[in-house]
């Protein structure tokens, strides 16, 4: 399994054992999304409690806040819905010295095009 392969990995390089909680949850089909505040990331979910309450309902995220997903492209609908304001990607710009980011639902968007191109190639 992936955690069991990455374990060793942040051990060597001192990561804490929150680490290895997070593998274990996602070998188990779920996505780390700390709640604000938590002192295992210094990320932050902006979901609001009847957000939360309508996709647990869907069976987006489990009772623990953590989205749930049995297939790659779930975990990348899901995720996007569920966080779509979050940041999720930056690139560093130089000539303002700050990072650029990507939100989940233009990932989204991305994702999408990216989609229908490669089906309209295979037509």
């Amino acid at each position: 399994m992936l955690s069991s392969k990455l374990r060793p990995v942040t051990r060597l390089i001192g990561v804490t054992s929150s680490v290895d909680s997070a593998l274990n949850r996602f070998a188990k089909g779920k996505v780390i999304a700390p709640r604000s505040g938590s002192s295992t990331s210094s990320s932050f979910r902006f979901i609001t409690t009847e957000e939360e309450t309508h996709f647990k309902e869907r069976g987006f995220l489990d009772d623990e806040g953590l989205t749930t997903f049995n297939t790659l492209h779930e975990l990348q609908v899901r995720s996007s819905l569920v966080f779509k304001e979050n940041k999720l990607f930056g690139t560093y710009n130089e000539k303002s010295q700050s990072y650029d980011y990507m939100t989940y639902d233009e990932y989204n968007q991305t994702v999408n095009k990216c989609r229908t191109l490669l089906n309209d190639l295979g037509e």
